[in-house]
Formats: structure tokens, C-alpha cells, sequence
């Protein structure tokens, strides 16, 4: 059974341990026009489908040879891909059955069924696959669209759907919406003459409606809309749509219109190309001062004439192209209209132009008008000249350079090769050397070579080798070739294939690796983790210490470490390798390598690495390289955390205390006079604590003090300052906030308080003074502006709050 000749470009995979059913199912498939490639394994499938091009099915074997199962194959391509799964199996039973739901697969097809059968579950599942990707576009075009979408019940006016677009517009969400009508944002109509609107659609007399009105958004703001609503059927209903287009970048744009347009003129009047406008009887009708200087006309010479006339240079052109453009007044058509084409014209002095025209067609009042765009093109042809030129000597430097160049073809014969080439291969002649197909030299076919330069050719991508080649004249030579696909309209025709004698830096690495060696030995004796880095960052050796705490490796680049764990992406570790430092934003506790070389001094630095404070130090030991090892001070770190701590908390309310409260109540002073910004201060003391102490003891009133503490610290933000000022004294410092709402968070506070009962004391309260910062205040003033309203809290009864109102 064929398929449709719009299906027979389909590509499937055909995912098969057995080599007999892989080729009876791939021939029927490629028999019936589609493309088919074979895996023989769950990994190598899943491998095929996310390096390569994708398929349009998947036809998976549910028993597959290998750790993964066809069933578990599918998961994965299908976590990752939007490709249909269409199941082969010999088994049916209600566990593969619910295996095959669970992955929501396209369907099964039995190994044993008919031909017939296999290929309509095929073509079935494209068909279904593909009706989804339209059914999931559709709902993308419509939540996606520019312009505000509404669907509504034409009765209830309830709405069904609103795009993005239009909440975005409006300011409501969905579920706000949900509740509304349409007459909620239209505040011009009211039911009656909503109605009379929809009854036209409604009454089948109009298949649309078209009408202006405004649109009222969440915060009451208002701006004009153009709607378009139409009746459509779903599921046996009548809905509405309404398409609304917001109308207030039209109405500016009409304003501009004018402007536009006496802007267009000028542009016109100024680009560089000429622009040329005929009329329906072929005569010009526009002409900018390009087109004046260009052809030596000036508009009052031109306007009104036959251009072609005027401009053509023979009499048989000027006849050709009267009888294109007649053609063209009648239809808008002919060969140049909507190309670009390069011809000869004459200017008005005779001399003859080359020149590039583009040529458009324009619809004008019922007539069709031509507009070219004409460049000059006479210093083009010019370097095209130079180009060729330029060609012939490149083939001349090819010749003498100091580089082995080869050119081959798709079959690896050699057309080109120059004469460094011959001195690197050892070859006696180019004649000789052309004899060589390198595909199938054998000698190149031993070093590699030709199985590289068959892969470049294949996959149309450049490559780099590089071998230890000895020709069978008996040259030995380190080599490093570069591989180049030359390409002619999309096909590979051959290669360039330069090469480069790399023996001398082939003898300096291995000079180098043994100099890294006896660093390697000598680094071992170092009890701390140590390394030798290079001003690149390229670790050239390491101590055991190093490499079991951090984790690196001779021959990584010490950002690696930071960046993936030592397995970058190849062009990030070559770009970071030629830039020779770790790319702006990344961390790199290497990097000061460069300042050690520079001053030839010893440098020392903390960092954080994997929860513990590290101590580093870079020591130069000559241009390029520098030793770097590193300490533990986490320790230290954390007992000089815990001494700075104790310094600045009270120790029984772990609230600050009241030396470090008035150092952040300076800076947020200086804060406020820089930024103009506004803050305020909250104090609060606890209602007859002396008889706490007395009637319960000092333990209960330490208990009250923390409690209150804990209450403040669990209610305020992380910005706000709590800290013990006195005795029974809290002190709140809460930045960019104002009077009034310092004095709301009082208010809370006290209330809290009230309720809170205190184990062995009971409920207790405390009155609260809030003052805010006024310009010229100073630490003292403001305290003592909260302290007097506390103390008028206190004089008013206690358990309540007084404020002062900003800068009265």
C-alpha cells in the first residue's frame, strides 16, 4: 500500500536487534517510499536521536538486546523529544500492554501481522502525530497572539478563554476573569445595547461585527480598541470570539503619518542608490538626486519622459525591453520584476554604466507601476578583476610558502600540491605524488590519515590530525595536517589540506614532560595540597594532597574545576585556552597566578572552596610557571566568626547589643542624608519588670526577655535591627519605613505581646515609642524622640503605643 507522495520523504528509525526482521521490515518500509535507518539497540537509538537529525517515527522493538529494554528506550527519547513510538512485538500480554500506555506510545503492530497492517499503523500514527502538533499549535497561536483574543458565551456572556495578550493588556489573571463578562471592561455599554450588538450573530443575519469601543483595565485606566466578534461552533455550542486590537499605537501612528511621510522624502533623497519610479505608460514619475547624478539627468529633464529611451544602449535592447514592460502593464509580471540583475546603461554624456537593478512591481491606482533600485557596480567589476588577480597570486605564494599545501577531489585524487609539500612527504616529484589517492595509500591508510580525511569529507567539516609520518623514502617527521571540505553550491567537491612540520615543538613537549616529571617528584615532599601552574592555568603537576581534596588533574585547566568539573565543552576549553584566562563572571582561585609572575613576589589570598576557608599562596618560580599550594583555615576562620558574634549580641537575648545598634543607626543616618530615604526607630519597655524579677525572680524575667526577643526577631524582616538597649529596653531599627507604618508594626508587636503567655509568669505587656528620622537628626535626638514617646505611652496607662508624626 504507497503512500502519498507527500509522505514519501518520511524518515524512520527502525530500532531491531534481529538482522532478518530489520531488513524484511526496512525493505517493505523503503519499498513503500519511506526513508529508513536501522539501530540495533535502546542506547544506540537513543544515541542516534539526540546527536543526529531527527526521525519523523520511531518503529521500536519492545525485547532488545543490550541493558535497555525497548520500552525504556522510548522513555527516554520521549522525555526529551516530540517523536511518534510505534511499538513491533511478539507479546501482548496485559503487562507489555500497560508498559505501552505508560510511555504513551502511537500504538503496536505484531511481528507477525501483515504488510498491509504495518504500514497503515504506520501512516496512522504520522497522521495522529501530526493532528496533535496542529491541535497543540493552534492553542499556542491563539494564548500567543499579539493581538487580544476573548471567547464567551453569547447568553451568559461568561468568558470561556483569554489569551495572554489580553490579560497582559488588561492587568487581571485568568482566574479574576473567570468571574467577569464582557461588559466589566467596556464601560460605554450596558447590557441592552451589548445585546443589540451580538444580535445580528446571533440571529445568523452577520457573520461578523466590527466596531470601536474602549477598554477599561484593571487599575481604570482607559484606551480604544477595534473588535471583531464572530460565532463559531465547539462541541455542539455556540461561542463567541472576540478579536480586539489595541488601537492606541494606530491613532499615534496616524499622527505620525505626516511626519513619516515628509521623512520618507528626505531618506529618499539622501541614500546612495538611485530610485526610479515609472508610471503605468513606462514614463519616470520619481527621481531622487541619486538617480541625477548617476545617469546625468536632473529631475526637470526626466519627469514625464520614456526612461528607456533615454537610457538603453542600442536600439534592439530598447525594443527587447518595450516589449517586457507591455507585458508588465498588463499583468505586473515579467523576468526582472523581484530580482536583481546587472546590465549596461548609458549616462547623458554617452558613456556606458554598469550597473545592478532591482526592479518591484507596485500596484497604484489601478495601474502598475515599476520601481528599480540602481546601484553603480563599475568599482565592483573592478575588484572582481583585482579578485582574479588576486587568485592567480595566491597560486604563485602557494608555491614558495613555507607550508605543505594539497588540494584532492571527492575521490582523494590530488589536483594541487606545491613543493613544500614534496620536501615534508619525502616524495621525489609532484608527478609521483599525484599518482597517490589518499584514501588508499596504504601508508596513509596505517597512520590514520586517510580515515580522516574520509570523515572530514562525509560530514562537510574541517579537522585537524596530527602523526608521526614516515614515507616509504624514509623521512620521519612529526606532521599536524588541517583539512579543509571545499564546497560548491552545497555539495563537497574535494578538500585543502595544509600541512605543518611540528617535529621541533613534537621534541620540546617531550622535553617539557619531563621537566613536569621531576616538578611531579619534587611536589610530593609538600605535606599541603600543591601545584605547578603554568600562566595559562594549565596544571603542570600536583601533589596526592591536591588531587584528593580538589579533585584535579595534570593537564586540566585550573577553571575547569570551577566551571564543569573537568569536562568543558571542547570550544569552551579552546577558547579559554587561547584567551589564556577564565572567561569575565567566572571564579578561579588560581588566577592571581599572573600578579606573582608580574611583581615576582610571593601573593597570599583566602577563598571558600566546598564549605571550608582556604589559605593560598602563588610563589614564582621563573616566567612562566608559579607554585601554588593551599591550608585549611576553616577552623580559625570560624573561631574569629564566633569572637565577632560575642562582641556584638547580648548573650541572654542573642539580640545585638546596644554598642553595635548605635554603629548601624549611624550608617543608616548617613544612608538617609545620601539617598534622601526615610527610616524609622521603635522603642519598647516592658511594663513593671521590677516586679517580675520581684514576685518570680531573676530567672523568670531572663525568660521574659528572651521570649519578647524571639517575638520581635520572628515578626521583623531581615533588613530591620533588633538589639537590647537597657536593662528591660528593646530598640528596633526599621529602614525605609515610615512613621506611620513603623507605628502599625508597633501596634502588632503589642498586641502579640498581650496575648503571649509566659510559662511561670503569665501574660505581660510593654509600652512603645516610634519616632522617625527627620534631617539633621543625629543618634542622640532621634533615641530621644522615641524614648519621650515611650515614656508618654507609660504616662498614658502603659500597653499601648505613641508615635511623633514625621518631621512635625
Amino acid at each position: 500500500m504507497p503512500v502519498e507522495n507527500m509522505q514519501k520523504r518520511k524518515r524512520i528509525l527502525l530500532v531491531e536487534d534481529s538482522r532478518l526482521t530489520a531488513m524484511v521490515v526496512a525493505g517493505l518500509l523503503n519499498k513503500n517510499g519511506y526513508e529508513t535507518e536501522t539501530a540495533v539497540t535502546g542506547e544506540e537509538a537513543v544515541q542516534k536521536i539526540s546527536g543526529g537529525s531527527l526521525p519523523d517515527l520511531v518503529l521500536m522493538d519492545i525485547e532488545l538486546a543490550g541493558e535497555m529494554d525497548g520500552i525504556d528506550a522510548a522513555r527516554r527519547i520521549l522525555k526529551s523529544r516530540d517523536i511518534p513510538v510505534v511499538f513491533l512485538t511478539a507479546n501482548t500480554s496485559g503487562e507489555i500492554i500497560d508498559k505501552i500506555k505508560e510511555v504513551k506510545a502511537y500504538g503496536f503492530v505484531l511481528k507477525d501481522t501483515d504488510k498491509a497492517a504495518l504500514l497503515s499503523t504506520v501512516e496512522m500514527a504520522l497522521k495522529l502525530h501530526e493532528a496533535n502538533t496542529h491541535a497543540r499549535m493552534f492553542e499556542r497561536l491563539f494564548e500567543n497572539s499579539l493581538n487580544e483574543l476573548y471567547i464567551f458565551h453569547p447568553k451568559s456572556l461568561k468568558y470561556v478563554a483569554v489569551n495572554r495578550a489580553a490579560r497582559k493588556n488588561l492587568g487581571y489573571t485568568i482566574e479574576e476573569l473567570n468571574t467577569m463578562i464582557p461588559l466589566d471592561l467596556k464601560p460605554e455599554f450596558d447590557i441592552e445595547s451589548f445585546q443589540k450588538i451580538l444580535n445580528p450573530l446571533v440571529s445568523g443575519e452577520q457573520e461578523q461585527v466590527l466596531f470601536n469601543t474602549v477598554h477599561r483595565r484593571k487599575d481604570g485606566s482607559l484606551y480604544p480598541v477595534e473588535i471583531n466578534l464572530q460565532l463559531f461552533d465547539y462541541g455542539g455550542e455556540k461561542l463567541c470570539l472576540a478579536l480586539v486590537v489595541d488601537l492606541t499605537e494606530r491613532r499615534a501612528m496616524e499622527e505620525e503619518l505626516k511626519e513619516k511621510k515628509t521623512t520618507l522624502s528626505a531618506i529618499m533623497g539622501s541614500v546612495r542608490d538611485a530610485i526610479v519610479m515609472l508610471d503605468g505608460q513606462g514614463n519616470v514619475i520619481f527621481w531622487n538626486p541619486a538617480a541625477e547624478q548617476l545617469f546625468g539627468y536632473s529631475r526637470e529633464e526626466i519627469l514625464g519622459k520614456d526612461l528607456h529611451r533615454l537610457v538603453v544602449p542600442d536600439e534592439c535592447l530598447y525594443q527587447a525591453y518595450n516589449k517586457a514592460f507591455k507585458h508588465f502593464q498588463l499583468t505586473g509580471e515579467g523576468k526582472a520584476v523581484g530580482k536583481t540583475m546587472e546590465l549596461k546603461t548609458k549616462h547623458k554624456d554617452g558613456r556606458e554604466l554598469d550597473v545592478e537593478l532591482s526592479l518591484s512591481a507596485l500596484r497604484f491606482r489601478n495601474a502598475w507601476h515599476a520601481v528599480g533600485i540602481v546601484r553603480d557596480i563599475s568599482e565592483r567589476k573592478q575588484a572582481q578583476e583585482e579578485l582574479e588577480n588576486s587568485r592567480k597570486q595566491y597560486l604563485e605564494l602557494a608555491e614558495n610558502a613555507p607550508i605543505g599545501i594539497l588540494k584532492c577531489d571527492r575521490e582523494g585524487n590530488i589536483i594541487y600540491v606545491n613543493q613544500k609539500t614534496l620536501e615534508m612527504l619525502g616524495s621525489p616529484s609532484i608527478e609521483e605524488t599525484k599518482k597517490i589517492n589518499l584514501l588508499t595509500f596504504p601508508l596513509l591508510v596505517r597512520y590514520g590519515l586517510s580515515r580522516k580525511l574520509e570523515e572530514c569529507l562525509q560530514n562537510n567539516k574541517p579537522g585537524t590530525y596530527e602523526m608521526n609520518y614516515e614515507s616509504k623514502w624514509g623521512k620521519k617527521v612529526w606532521l599536524r595536517v588541517h583539512i579543509k571540505p571545499q564546497v560548491d553550491r552545497n555539495t563537497v567537491i574535494g578538500a585543502q589540506i595544509i600541512i605543518d612540520d611540528i617535529t621541533e615543538r613534537k621534541q620540546l613537549e617531550e622535553v617539557n614532560r619531563r621537566k613536569e616529571e621531576r616538578f611531579r617528584l619534587m611536589l610530593e615532599g609538600i605535606p599541603n595540597p600543591a601545584w605547578l601552574v603554568s600562566r595559562k592555568r594549565r596544571i603542570l603537576a600536583q601533589n596526592k594532597a591536591a588531587s584528593a581534596l580538589f579533585g584535579t588533574k595534570v593537564g586540566d585547566y585550573c577553571w575547569e574545576r570551577v566551571l564543569g568539573g573537568g569536562n568543558l565543552p571542547d570550544e569552551y576549553r579552546k577558547a579559554y585556552e587561547k584567551k589564556g584566562s577564565p572567561l569575565p563572571g567566572t571564579k578561579c582561585y588560581f588566577c592571581r597566578g599572573d600578579e606573582a609572575l608580574a611583581g615576582n613576589e610571593p601573593l597570599n589570598s583566602e577563598v571558600e572552596l566546598g564549605g571550608n576557608i582556604w589559605d593560598m599562596w602563588w610563589i614564582p618560580l621563573g616566567e612562566d610557571v608559579y607554585l601554588h599550594y593551599a591550608t585549611d583555615v576553616t577552623r580559625y576562620k570560624k573561631i574569629e566568626e564566633e569572637l565577632r558574634q560575642l562582641s556584638v549580641t547580648d548573650v541572654l537575648t542573642n539580640a545585638y547589643n546596644r554598642r553595635y545598634f548605635t554603629q548601624k543607626l549611624e550608617e543608616e543616618i548617613e544612608r538617609a542624608k545620601r539617598a534622601d530615604r526615610k527610616f524609622s526607630l521603635i522603642i519598647l519597655d516592658i511594663d513593671r519588670f521590677k516586679s517580675i524579677n520581684d514576685r518570680f525572680g531573676h530567672n523568670a524575667g531572663d525568660l521574659v526577655l528572651k521570649s519578647i526577643a524571639e517575638l520581635i526577631k520572628n515578626r521583623i524582616r531581615k533588613i530591620d535591627t533588633l538589639a537590647r538597649w537597657g536593662g528591660e529596653e528593646f530598640v528596633i531599627l526599621l529602614p525605609d519605613t515610615t512613621v506611620k507604618n513603623a507605628a502599625r508594626l508597633a501596634e502588632e508587636l503589642r498586641e502579640s505581646l498581650s496575648q503571649m503567655d509566659i510559662p511561670g509568669v503569665g501574660h505581660v505587656t510593654a509600652s512603645f515609642g516610634v519616632a522617625g528620622y527627620c534631617p539633621g537628626d543625629m543618634v542622640d535626638t532621634l533615641v530621644n524622640k522615641a524614648d519621650n514617646m515611650m515614656y508618654e505611652a507609660k504616662a498614658a496607662g502603659r500597653n499601648c503605643v505613641r508615635y511623633m508624626n514625621e518631621c512635625e
